[in-house]
């Protein structure tokens, strides 16, 4: 989890950044893999993937489009449903 927490956080700064860094993580196929991490055991990695799918998603229609068709939001909303850390509900609003 640490490892994955650590390349989670890298991205998620990556995606925050210009238009050309937030389309270069979607490319090299992130989006999946921050999916895929909302179902992790650990909050922290949990939560820094809903951080990074929220910094895609802000960039354009078209990668909101993408984090949706992804599959994102489902799970988004079960851990706004379970999580009891206020970061995690101020992080995926």
């Amino acid at each position: 989890p640490d490892l994955q927490f650590e390349a989670a956080w890298v991205l998620t700064n990556i995606a925050s950044g210009t238009a050309e860094q937030t389309r270069v993580v979607v490319e090299m196929g992130a989006l999946p893999i921050f999916v895929e991490l909302l179902g992790s055991p650990n909050d922290d990695v949990r939560e820094q993937a809903v951080w990074a799918l929220g910094n895609i998603a802000g960039d354009s229609p078209n990668f909101r489009d993408l984090v949706l068709q992804s599959g994102g939001l489902n799970p988004v909303i079960m851990l706004l449903s379970t999580s009891e850390k206020v970061s995690m509900m101020r992080n995926s609003t």
